[in-house]
């Protein structure tokens, strides 16, 4: 039997079914967020940390490159998220069901805001200056997109989306700025610090959100289904 006896087109089956992901959002979003704060992850502690080298200083007796050890933590603003849109774009049938594939855009809110702390040191012989390291960092206009595959059922006419799974999905931000605290003898390092930290930290943040959000996202819209025209 064919799944799509007593629909139009394949236009008036995609229309339906982008119909029904529209409804889905604002059942699925709350959850999604509600979720996210369950994890721990916002705020999202002990984030990502690294060491980047920002030059040298003169400490008299030799020139000493000095380091930078950074972590991020008390991350906020992920629970702000909302996907924006779900959309399939194909529909075929296989074995009494329609299958396809879908795109997922989504807003991880305005922005994220979180702390710096770590310490920056030099060594040269037996002269080892260090000081701690404090400060903000900011993630203006973070977003993902994602691809995925959907599996839709008929029964008596009636239409329902029975499992979305997605793949793929990439992260994306805005501008990320780092404020630093003043750092004594390594004032002068403040700028080119600040630089190193946000160049090693966003593909850090990049790789984490598509780690933490793919399954996060399928397990929660999977809570919520199936939906029915």
């Amino acid at each position: 039997m064919c799944i799509t006896n007593g629909l139009n087109t394949r236009n008036e089956l995609l229309n339906i079914v982008n119909g029904l992901l529209k409804d889905l959002l604002p059942i699925a979003n709350p959850v999604i967020d509600g979720e996210i704060k369950d994890r721990h992850l916002d705020p999202w502690q002990n984030v990502a940390s690294g060491t980047v080298s920002p030059g040298s200083i003169d400490l008299g007796i030799c020139d000493a490159t000095v380091y930078a050890n950074y972590s991020v933590g008390n991350f906020t603003g992920l629970s702000s998220m909302s996907i924006d849109s779900l959309v399939v774009t194909n529909l075929v049938e296989q074995k009494g069901v329609l299958v396809g594939n879908l795109t997922m855009a989504a807003s991880l809110g305005k922005s994220f805001s979180g702390s710096v702390s770590g310490g920056v040191g030099a060594k040269c012989g037996f002269i080892h200056p260090s000081v701690s390291l404090g400060g903000t960092i900011n993630v203006s206009s973070p977003g993902a997109t994602a691809l995925g595959t959907i599996t839709v059922t008929e029964n008596n006419g009636t239409l329902s989306i029975t499992a979305i799974t997605l793949a793929n999905l990439s992260a994306h931000t805005g501008a990320i700025t780092v404020s630093i605290h003043g750092l004594g003898i390594f004032d002068f390092l403040i700028d080119p610090i600040a630089d190193g930290i946000v160049n090693l930290f966003k593909p850090q943040l990049l790789s984490l959100l598509a780690g933490q959000l793919t399954p996060l996202l399928n397990r929660e819209i999977a809570s919520v289904l199936p939906l029915s025209s």
